[in-house]
């Protein structure tokens, strides 16, 4: 159920960011994706405002579906150099998460 929920989270975000007239493309990589445990902590696509040059204002995000964000932020905050958002930033400085719910608190 997990991955069905991120599956629409990230069609979702991509939707948003289309929609908001950003360019946007599947991210590819050389490097093997980041894992913890069974997920891949890896972009899921590129985003760049239309009409920039190739490369020029681009970030990478990894949207992620989670029940309870607050939970998620807090025990990753508490893992100190060992999170997730920490490791994931060492291999792409330019990575941005979102997180998406559907119980906002």
């Amino acid at each position: 159920m997990l991955e069905a929920k991120s599956r629409i989270a990230e069609a979702l975000v991509e939707s948003i960011f289309r929609r908001a007239r950003y360019e946007v493309c599947p991210y590819r990589s050389q490097q093997s994706p980041l894992r913890f445990g069974r997920e891949d902590f890896s972009p899921d696509f590129c985003v760049s405002p239309k009409g920039t040059a190739e490369g020029a204002a681009e970030f990478l995000v990894e949207v992620k579906y989670r029940p309870a964000i607050d939970q998620f932020v807090s025990v990753e905050n508490q893992r100190g150099e060992r999170s997730l958002f920490l490791l994931a930033r060492k291999h792409w400085p330019a990575l941005y998460f979102i997180l998406v719910s559907d119980r906002p608190e």
